[in-house]
């Protein structure tokens, strides 16, 4: 499945994908696809599963996890999704 969506990112985003993860971009156009494809509660889903809450905050229990956070550099930025 992950080479499956690694081929997906690279036909529908630029700059979806780098050596090492997903992209913010590639991120979003994995939710667009979702969506293009009327599937609006799977981004939902992905979200709630990494401890978002509707408004797409981190929960308090989730940031107490956090030992500190990564210094903002948006065109470096690269999401590693685990469970």
């Amino acid at each position: 499945e992950i080479y499956a969506l690694r081929k997906v990112l690279a036909k529908e985003t630029d700059d979806g994908l780098t050596r090492t993860g997903v992209t913010v971009n590639g991120f979003l156009g994995i939710f667009k696809l979702f969506i293009s494809k009327h599937q609006p509660q799977v981004p939902w889903t992905v979200m709630r599963l990494f401890g978002y809450d509707d408004k797409l905050d981190l929960v308090p229990e989730q940031l107490k996890s956090l030992s500190s956070l990564p210094k903002h550099d948006p065109d470096h930025q690269v999401f590693k999704l685990s469970r």
